[in-house]
C-alpha cells in the first residue's frame, strides 16, 4: 500500500513530462515491481564483500543469511531497541579454529543471521543489504548499536593471553637458529 501511495504522489511529476499521459502512468503502475494485489515480493539479501581497497566489492545474492559456525567463540552480546522491538546481537570470532591469518569477527542479529564481519588480520570486511527497506534499516541500526562504546557495543578482541613482549636483545639471546653448533653433534 505504501508503494501505491508513492506512485500516486509521483503521478503528477510524471504526467507533467511530455509524452507521459495519465493512461501511460496507470499502465506503468500496473506493471511496476510494486504489487498492487498486496502480494509480497520475496526478500533478497546482498552480501557486499570488500577484499582489497583497490578492487570494488564482490556482491553475492542470497535468500537467507547464514548464522555463525558452531565452532566460533562468543565474544559478547548486546541488545538494542528498534521501532519498539528488542533485538539481540552477538559477536563471534573464528580465531581459535581457523589458520592464523584466516580468523574473522562477525556480528549476528538474532532474527536474521550474520549481518557484518571483518577479518581479524586483513583489511577485508562484509556487510549485508536487503531488498526490504525495513530490514536494511534494522541491519544499519544493529551495526550502529554494535559500535557503541565499551560494554554497550560489540567489539573484537583476541581470545587467550597475549603473547609476551620481548625486547630485541632477549629475542636474539633466545634465538638458537643463528648460533653456531657450539661443538654439539647433530
Amino acid at each position: 500500500m505504501k508503494c501505491i501511495a508513492m506512485e500516486f504522489r509521483s503521478m503528477f511529476i510524471l504526467c507533467s513530462r511530455p509524452g507521459i499521459t495519465p493512461l501511460a502512468w496507470f499502465v506503468m503502475l500496473l506493471t511496476s515491481a510494486c504489487s498492487v494485489t498486496g502480494e509480497q515480493e520475496p526478500i533478497v539479501y546482498w552480501r557486499y564483500q570488500y577484499m582489497d581497497e583497490s578492487v570494488g566489492p564482490r556482491i553475492d545474492t542470497v535468500e537467507h543469511l547464514p548464522f555463525h559456525d558452531p565452532k566460533d567463540s562468543l565474544l559478547g552480546y548486546s541488545a538494542f531497541y528498534w521501532k519498539g522491538t528488542r533485538h539481540l546481537m552477538s559477536g563471534f570470532t573464528s580465531d581459535l579454529h581457523r589458520p592464523i591469518d584466516g580468523g574473522s569477527f562477525a556480528i549476528e542479529l538474532d532474527s536474521l543471521g550474520v549481518i557484518y564481519s571483518h577479518s581479524t588480520t586483513w583489511p577485508s570486511f562484509m556487510f549485508v543489504r536487503s531488498s526490504n527497506d525495513s530490514i536494511s534499516e534494522l541491519m544499519t541500526a544493529a551495526i550502529a548499536a554494535a559500535h557503541r562504546p565499551g560494554h554497550l557495543g560489540l567489539h573484537y578482541h583476541p581470545i587467550g593471553p597475549e603473547p609476551p613482549v620481548m625486547a630485541t636483545d632477549e629475542f636474539i639471546e633466545g634465538d638458537t637458529s643463528s648460533k653456531p653448533n657450539q661443538g654439539k653433534s647433530p
